[in-house]
């Protein structure tokens, strides 16, 4: 196949040693490990037999707290822009790992921010796909594609869809109940055959005749397109003795089980296959409206007629307790075939007996209705060819990815370690949350009605709780409409639903994780100047009805007990600790709503609240947030770097007390207040960090610097606030060569919907945001030059001069051309465009 311009295939990169991959697995040890996932305050249990493989790469720095490499200095300058960027995306950084460090992303083929996320679903030669390592349906190490899915979370820690499964079979004889029923089209692959770029994905099913299956975006983000070939050797083969058919399975779901509905009709045309249907997906988050989840509506049309047909027919299975099986193999002369159950397929058997060797078909999805999917199927894909969906999702992803645009002085072999993780970084930052803006500028809102969104892309699938810290201040940055497109979404969420939401999903309040913290992404994108009055007064009345009143989908849990007591007890509520220290967070951000919308006297309410509730926990005996019972007395944890939550509720969510002893990101000022003096909180703050590079093992979650979750995302940021800037610019650095790497496993742990990789991201240009705020703390830039092109078409260049692997300190800043001697700037200084200037040294 012509592979597009400027794609290298992903076997030449391999061969080149330009990415590294993994060795053989080697079984260090097992354990039994009991594995708790706190999702919106309940304890969900999984036992769950955890491997600790090693894999190639530098997956970890073995000198730690190192800032060096072994990268040289040259002068020729070489610049990298949007046409080659696409090749220094490696797609597999993030589908590795072992307990808490599985990445859990999808490597298949979306648009940004795209509703299809087609990408395999992986498995053993069992059929078996453990929750724990599958959040994205795919991981490394497995060898057998069991379905090409088009519904993907983007590396939570916790499954849900996978929805509208689609693969391919090629047998001795025709389709029957052992290969729907039995794992019979389960077909092995291997990583050699295998190409995972930026809206492409391609792979040889080695069990189905080695049939090449290449699926990319379309012009939408409900479409997709398939391109299905055989190898031409096959022809003197392919006789009626061999059948190749396409499958559909509607069952499909992560986890497994969690479709109660689903119908799926074959209409066999004289100039193409028509299959349409939908599969009510219940899964862990979706089935959290207790309606029975949510309806994911699909439409294909193949590219055979009916003289291309040799068979097609459904199959049922009902997932009652006495389950029920049946297959139905259309007679001859029969166009139709429907069915209807809790897990229904079909199957179209093709005849390929011409030199191409190939079928292709379109697919759109739809959460409003088949004939909504059908609309999408032909805006969206219609009469273009493979090839023109193809160019035009290339396209999509230069773009979006060509807004950085970088620059280095040395031998690009040796950077390209470096640009491979920047920009397969920025890559997993744009591809959520998800449009849902179909065709026609239709939506399926939160009241289950259609609503038309002309002036913005109606969004959900926003993992909160996480992509508020650095993941959607990216956007206001680089591309304030999909922000502002953020914003809407949650307020026209709160006008349809009732409320803000903690954690949408597709249509569903999941209430998942703690804190209120959409707040804090409205005042964001609010204080930057991205909304109106009107909505700056309506976000301020949501957020702060969100914790002054007792909410039916999403508000705070114990909001009275916080506001009598001052603090959330933990003989009342789990997470006691953490729940008061995000709420003392989510009160400064309703204050700079209110102040933003006028209301002076509620401002200053809960800005004075967000500041004295946090220091209610602090202990000071201990120096630590600790947990309090109502009456008042403590609850500290013996060991405050031990992670006890993943057993019990121990007051912290997700993280210890030596992580959350940092977060106050509201008022570090207050925090440093807390410590004997700021060199001795400068002292603790080092020390936790140094702690950090001792182990690097992501089986369980590190017990200082957790870099593979959110709690404490800002810590190595946090020593500006003290003056140190210089120690701010080491462990952003360290931290960048200890815990990412350009292997599977180069995530330190689940992504959350781009938020470990927009850390990166920010870190890896020198300059990170203080969510909430116009603050940007100032870092330690990688590269000699980046410039970053904003939605405006303004270009902000961020220079690094003398930049190199060990000159990570910097000396002085520019902005442009005026010095500036704090180690923070604001969003005026360069929401414009400009120049950002730094001088590198290897010294403080």
């Amino acid at each position: 196949m012509t592979h597009p311009e400027g794609f290298v295939p992903r076997w030449k990169v391999h061969r080149s040693g330009l990415i590294t991959r993994p060795r053989a697995m080697a079984w260090a040890r097992k354990m039994r490990h009991m594995r708790f996932c706190a999702v919106g305050g309940l304890l969900v249990m999984s036992w769950c037999c955890l491997a600790v493989r090693r894999e190639s790469g530098q997956r970890r720095g073995a000198n730690w707290g190192s800032t060096s490499s072994s990268h040289n200095q040259a002068n020729p300058s070489v610049v990298w822009q949007g046409g080659s960027t696409l090749d220094f995306v490696d797609l597999h950084i993030g589908t590795g790992g072992d307990g808490f460090g599985v990445g859990g992303s999808p490597p298949g083929a979306q648009l940004p921010f795209g509703m299809v996320r087609a990408s395999p679903d992986t498995c053993d030669r069992w059929g078996d796909a453990p929750r724990w390592s599958h959040f994205g349906g795919y991981h490394f190490h497995d060898q057998y594609i069991d379905v090409f899915s088009h519904t993907h979370m983007v590396g939570p820690g916790v499954q849900d869809y996978g929805n509208i499964g689609f693969t391919v079979w090629q047998g001795s004889r025709p389709v029957d109940k052992r290969v729907v029923f039995e794992g019979g089209y389960r077909s092995r692959f291997s990583h050699d055959d295998e190409v995972a770029s930026p809206g492409l994905y391609a792979v040889v099913l080695q069990d189905a005749g080695h049939a090449r299956v290449e699926v990319v975006p379309c012009a939408g983000p409900q479409s997709v397109s398939y391109e299905i070939s055989w190898p031409s050797v096959d022809i003197e083969t392919n006789s009626q003795s061999t059948t190749r058919a396409l499958l559909f399975d509607l069952a499909s779901s992560l986890p497994q089980k969690s479709v109660i509905a689903s119908t799926i009709t074959v209409n066999i045309g004289a100039d193409a296959v028509s299959i349409q249907g939908y599969a009510q997906m219940n899964g862990p988050l979706t089935g959290r409206n207790h309606k029975g989840g949510v309806r994911i509506f699909f439409a294909a049309s193949i590219a055979v007629g009916a003289k291309g047909v040799a068979g097609f027919g459904v199959w049922c299975e009902s997932a009652a307790a006495n389950s029920t099986r049946s297959f139905h193999r259309s007679p001859s002369g029969t166009m139709i075939a429907t069915a209807n159950d809790t897990g229904v397929g079909a199957f179209v058997e093709v005849v390929t007996l011409s030199s191409e060797q190939s079928v292709r078909f379109g697919l759109a999805l739809s959460m409003i209705s088949v004939d909504q999917a059908v609309v999408n199927l032909r805006d969206q894909v219609g009469d273009r060819s493979h090839q023109e969906c193809t160019e035009f999702a290339r396209q999509e992803w230069k773009t979006a990815l060509g807004r950085f645009s970088v620059t280095t002085t040395s031998d690009p072999q040796l950077w390209t370690p470096e640009l491979v993780k920047f920009y397969t970084a920025a890559y997993h930052a744009l591809m959520a949350p998800t449009t849902f803006t179909e065709s026609n500028s239709q939506y399926l809102g939160f009241d289950g009605e259609v609503h038309s969104a002309s002036d913005f892309a109606f969004m959900s699938d926003m993992s909160i709780w996480d992509i508020f810290r650095c993941q959607v201040p990216l956007l206001a940055l680089m591309v304030p409409s999909r922000a502002i497109g953020v914003a809407k979404s949650l307020l026209v969420i709160k006008n349809q639903g009732g409320d803000i939401p903690r954690w949408p999903i597709a249509t569903v309040y999941s209430g998942c994780m703690i804190g209120t913290h959409a707040g804090v992404i409205l005042a964001d994108i609010a204080v930057k100047g991205l909304l109106t009055a009107d909505e700056i007064s309506e976000a301020y009345q949501g957020a702060r009805a969100a914790v002054t009143s007792q909410r039916q989908n999403a508000g705070r849990d114990g909001w009275q007990d916080y506001a009598t007591l001052g603090f959330l007890p933990t003989d009342g509520y789990g997470d006691a600790a953490s729940r008061t220290l995000a709420y003392a967070f989510d009160d400064s951000a309703i204050a700079t709503l209110a102040s933003l919308a006028g209301n002076h006297t509620d401002a200053s309410f809960f800005k004075n609240r967000g500041q004295t509730a946090y220091k209610n926990v602090w202990n000071a005996g201990r120096q630590y947030f600790c947990p309090r019972y109502r009456n008042g007395s403590w609850a500290c944890p013996l060991d405050p770097a031990y992670h006890g939550w993943i057993v019990k509720d121990d007051g912290y969510c997700e993280g210890d007390a030596a992580e959350w002893r940092w977060f106050v990101p509201h008022d570090l000022e207050g925090l440093i207040e807390l410590f004997s003096s700021q060199e001795n909180y400068v002292e603790q703050l080092d020390t936790f960090m140094n702690r950090t590079y001792k182990s690097n093992q992501t089986l369980l979650p590190n017990p200082y610097y957790w870099a593979g979750n959110e709690p404490d995302i800002l810590v190595p940021w946090q020593f500006v606030a003290a003056g140190r800037p210089d120690l701010t610019q080491r462990h952003t650095r360290a931290v960048m060569n200890f815990a990412y790497s350009t292997a599977p496993n180069g995530m330190p742990g689940n992504d959350d919907f781009g938020a470990l990789s927009s850390w990166y991201v920010w870190a890896a240009l020198g300059l990170y945001p203080l969510a909430g705020s116009t603050t940007y703390i100032l870092g330690s830039p990688v590269f000699p030059e980046v410039t970053m092109t904003l939605e405006s078409g303004a270009n902000l260049t961020i220079t690094a001069h003398d930049a190199s692997p060990t000159n990570v300190f910097v000396k002085s800043v520019n902005i442009n051309g005026r010095p500036i001697t704090t180690a923070t700037i604001e969003h005026s200084d360069i929401a414009k465009g400009g120049r950002l200037e730094f001088w590198m040294q290897s010294s403080p």
